[in-house]
């Protein structure tokens, strides 16, 4: 295929800002490594970064850089404005500063406008994305933007304020602040970090030339990944780029590019280090530390934390950077309470010379006492440790199932026997509780990577309520609610999951919403579990209660509960993604009731959110698993529709990350479960496409997983009405190869599982609909 100069430019373009994440000392071999892009392309790559390095660190909007000789003439207007000179240019466009023409008020603007060869509808679109990234951040210590448009050309542009001042560095040394005054500025800019972060939105260069201060010290945050700026050739000092600029770029992004949350709190890190260079106050340099930490899990995890701090070290009270003794904390509120520690003293000197004299009588009585509760504390401690903050890591990292089961196993062992003590405490024995819950999780669930014993993983979460119960009728306080909801919203997730029992599933999320709705301190935690809570009931009442009324209901209430939350907790991770998975299920009903287009849109929005979640957040099973599912459900509708080509799109993507994941761990029943279904729905957008000979590779592996998904050998020998759906879908595309023999035998097995769950059950209506009943006639002519 011959490639046109806009398809290189585009191809280079894609390539450079690829190569833009990684350390500058691995662009040239990225770009040049990359199987997949031309020569010519690469070339392209390799001179538009060679541009890039002439970059200066100052632009009053965020710019571009210089020195392509492909550039375009410098327009006299743009829009409603005079284009007074070139700010810069760069591989994508240029900047320029500009004048209002009206008369009716001045104004002086920093305008940003595409090249006119790279203007195609991709291209077009992502600078539209990128025009409403910044039109979404209106901050006061964020550059703002104006306008924005199209020229009689086709070029989109927009219009930026120019903010006049000084880098943040070079207004520390001409400024000569206090230190009051430097945290008041990075006060400001934590504020303006922390308010693009509840946004979605990674700054990805934070760094002192991206900080403008201009007069009365008042600091804008500029350049997110829009442009960059030229300098004058003469001018050898500024030679750093501005994407990723060494020294304030956290380490990880050396090794995978990945920008998130914690990248941008090293940055901010590096930056107030820079701030407090000489100054020899130990709590500053212990924030600036935590910050910038080496290791991303120990830093602070928001910017919202990292300002708790700086505002807890400005009132003088204790930080959490900083040693936590005693002597410490007793220190800071000396410092905030002079008067009133004045006035007592002498009353505290006398409580505190009896307190030594009761001391010393009981030192030698309590001495064995206090050895033996602090073994009992030390236990306690590892056993929590091992089973919450460690378990929590370790899930974040693909191919760790043997692992996680092996933490949770001994784990339990410990808060068992300490919670069997007879005087054992109400937080010793909500350990244990939420142990069980833990235990189930990695046992047989249908959520994270789990062995697949699903039996015993319902019946460890039952243990797990049965404990939580008792402890909530004898201290209902917020933290018991919370683990108690939680577990009931995990039996409502599995029964009607595995159709074990949809009309006690339906319970179990009823007691879930309720407990939730509890809560006097609601925190992210309980909106998540709230919004999922109702995404189960929905689906029950929807599609295993045959009450779609009922279902929207639920919707509706899970995401109205969800928007009603404070918006630094609707931002966060766990609410985003409950959110993300009403609007999947929502989307479902519409496709079930026949409402294609409105199922198709809410899909289109659900894949998208869940795509830049991931990105924001950076990756982990659960999301991906979320976006596998909303990307299964959106192809499967995407194919009944006719639109086997889209559906591909989605799907194709989706069974690439599962089959990667599967590999590296080959114990998590709930991957090779996903992999299973996105296998065999591929298998059938591959018949759609008239692809027989792909659609026949899928098959066989979709077929191959759900038996590794049910630990069976043999097609015969499986159980669980999640297989035999797996088998439905397995003789359906057998079918359609023309493996009449096989899809007959695979209907046979699935009709005989689903005939025993009926001996127990009521097959939902749904199933009973869609499923059964079919098999049932596709059984009489295999006879």
């Amino acid at each position: 295929m011959t490639e046109t100069l806009s398809s290189i430019e585009l191809a280079a373009m894609e390539l450079f800002e690829l190569a833009m994440e990684r350390s500058q000392e691995d662009r040239e071999d990225f770009i040049s490594g990359v199987p997949e892009a031309s020569e010519l392309v690469k070339l392209r790559a390799l001179k538009l970064l060679l541009v890039d390095r002439t970059a200066f660190q100052s632009l009053k909007t965020g710019g571009a850089a210089e020195l392509d000789e492909e550039d375009e003439p410098q327009p006299e207007t743009i829009g409603a404005y005079r284009i007074l000179h070139l700010l810069g240019r760069g591989g994508m466009g240029a900047v320029y500063l500009a004048e209002r023409m009206a008369s009716d008020f001045d104004q002086i603007v920093a305008i940003k406008v595409i090249k006119k060869r790279l203007i195609n509808p991709e291209i077009v679109e992502r600078f539209r994305r990128e025009r409403q990234i910044l039109a979404d951040l209106n901050h006061p210590h964020i550059a703002r933007l104006f306008d924005g448009g199209e020229t009689d050309e086709g070029a989109p542009y927009f219009v930026m304020e120019f903010v006049d001042g000084q880098p943040l560095d070079e207004w520390r040394i001409t400024a000569n602040p206090s230190v009051d005054d430097l945290l008041k500025i990075f006060v400001s800019i934590c504020e303006a970090v922390e308010f693009a972060h509840q946004h979605l939105i990674i700054h990805r260069d934070i760094t002192p030339a991206n900080i403008l201060v201009g007069e009365g010290g008042y600091p804008k945050l500029i350049d997110f990944g829009i442009a960059r700026v030229g300098i004058e050739e003469d001018d050898p000092t500024e030679q750093s780029s501005l994407s990723f600029t060494p020294g304030y770029a956290a380490p990880e992004r050396k090794y995978d590019g990945a920008a998130n949350v914690l990248t941008d709190i090293y940055s901010l890190g590096k930056l107030f280090d820079m701030l407090i260079a000489g100054n020899r106050e130990p709590e500053l340099r212990a924030i600036a530390d935590k910050a910038a930490s080496i290791n991303s899990a120990d830093r602070y995890q928001g910017a919202t934390a990292m300002l708790g701090d700086i505002s807890d070290f400005i009132e003088n009270k204790p930080i959490s950077a900083f040693a936590s003794s005693p002597l410490y904390i007793g220190k800071k509120f000396v410092q905030r309470q002079k008067l009133a520690v004045g006035a007592g003293a002498i009353l505290i000197i006398g409580v505190l010379l009896s307190l030594i004299i009761v001391t010393l009588a009981y030192r030698q009585v309590e001495a064995s006492r206090a050895e033996t509760e602090q073994r009992f504390a030390d236990t306690r401690d590892i056993a929590n440790t091992m089973m919450f903050d460690v378990f929590d890591e370790v899930s974040m990292v693909p191919g760790n199932t043997a692992a996680r089961l092996l933490i949770v196993q001994n784990a339990q062992k410990y808060l068992e026997a300490l919670a069997a003590e007879p005087d054992s405490s109400m937080d010793i024995r909500l350990a244990a509780g939420r142990g069980y819950s833990r235990l189930a999780e990695v046992t047989g669930s249908l959520a994270s990577g789990n062995i697949g014993e699903l039996e015993k993983g319902l019946a460890l979460y039952e243990r797990a309520a049965e404990l939580l119960e008792g402890i909530y009728e004898a201290k209902p306080d917020d933290e018991v609610r919370l683990a108690l909801a939680e577990v009931h919203k995990n039996l409502a997730r599995d029964k009607l999951l595995t159709f074990v029992d949809t009309e006690t599933a339906q319970i179990h999320a009823k007691k879930a919403i309720a407990l939730v709705q509890e809560i006097r301190t609601p925190s992210s935690e309980s909106y998540a579990v709230l919004g999922q809570s109702y995404r189960f009931l929905a689906d029950g009442l929807a599609c295993c209660g045959s009450d779609a009324a009922g279902g929207q209901r639920a919707i509706k209430s899970g995401i109205q509960a969800i928007n009603k939350a404070p918006e630094q907790v609707r931002e966060t991770l766990p609410v985003q993604r409950a959110l993300n998975d009403l609007q999947n299920l929502q989307a479902g009903l519409y496709s079930f009731n026949g409402k294609t287009n409105l199922a198709l849109r809410e899909f289109e929005k659900a894949y998208r959110d869940q795509m830049a979640l991931i990105d924001f957040y950076g990756e982990n099973p659960e999301d991906r698993r979320l976006l596998a599912t909303i990307a299964t459900n959106y192809a499967r509708t995407l194919l009944m529709s006719g639109q086997q080509d889209q559906a591909e799109r989605i799907i194709g993507p989706a069974y690439g990350e599962l089959v990667v994941a599967s590999k590296s761990d080959e114990l998590d029943y709930d991957l090779n479960r996903s992999v299973s279904i996105v296998s065999l729905l591929r298998a059938e957008v591959a018949l759609a496409r008239k692809q027989n000979n792909d659609a026949e590779k899928y098959f066989e592996q979709g077929l191959r997983a759900a038996l590794i998904s049910e630990d069976v050998d043999e097609v015969d020998q499986g159980n669980s009405m999640d297989f035999a759906f797996r088998l439905n879908e397995a003789a359906r595309v057998a079918s359609s190869l023309g493996k009449t023999a096989q899809a007959c035998d695979l209907t046979s097995q699935s009709l005989r599982i689903m005939r025993r769950y009926l001996q127990r059950f009521k097959l939902p209506e749904t199933t009973k609909k869609y499923r059964f009943e079919p098999m049932v006639k596709n059984m009489r002519r295999c006879r």
